[in-house]
């Protein structure tokens, strides 16, 4: 009886270890999840500030191409009704800059 005592308490303390073990393990797996789940969540919003950010610029692009069209419809409206027209027999530089030389 003597020799069980200490082997019966060796047995509890390895069973206690092994179960304070597994329940760490358990909180370290949920404190890791967490950390995923944010880590997840961070990109997630980075990939979502990238998506808008490339949206943004995409429209800003079309906006500056409409603005250009708009603007080179008025210019050709107002040199249609300032009865401009343009002069085949000179390259187009002296056309749209007659006081200036390309050189």
């Amino acid at each position: 009886m003597d020799a069980f005592l200490p082997a019966f308490t060796l047995l509890m303390i390895v069973w206690a270890l092994a179960e304070r073990q597994k329940t760490r393990t358990a909180e370290q797996r949920a404190e890791d999840l967490e950390h995923d789940l944010a880590h997840a969540q961070a990109l997630g919003l980075k990939h979502q500030n990238e998506a808008l950010t490339l949206r943004a610029t995409v429209e800003i692009q079309q906006l500056a191409l409409a603005k250009a069209q708009a603007r080179e419809t008025a210019r050709q409206q107002l040199h249609h009704a300032s009865g401009w027209s343009p002069q085949p027999d000179r390259p187009a530089w002296h056309r749209d800059h007659p006081q200036e030389s390309p050189d």
